[in-house]
């Protein structure tokens, strides 16, 4: 086994996206800096990377999206997130 084949992920079929992005790719991927990538995660508004239990981070690429999509206020809500709204606001008018 060579040691850099097992340090890079396979490569993709052609025309397949990845889900889990790399730092750099994250950072591209929302238009970023991978300086400016980081400071928006550290402050909170980018998703944290993944839990993967490796050291390569990795981050949803749908994750990025979504923290996109609230910051620019089109965000849509899951069906999970619109019933846990309603019995929000259920409880709250009891």
């Amino acid at each position: 086994w060579r040691t850099e084949a097992m340090s890079q992920p396979a490569p993709l079929p052609y025309g397949m996206q990845p889900i889990g992005l790399s730092r750099v790719e994250a950072a591209a991927f929302v238009g970023m800096t991978p300086g400016e990538f980081d400071s928006a995660v550290e402050r909170g508004i980018l998703p944290k990377p993944l839990p993967t239990g490796s050291r390569r981070k990795l981050w949803h690429r749908d994750a990025l999206k979504s923290a996109l999509d609230e910051l620019a206020g089109i965000a849509q809500p899951s069906p999970e997130q619109e019933a846990l709204r309603r019995v929000r606001q259920w409880r709250g008018s009891r």
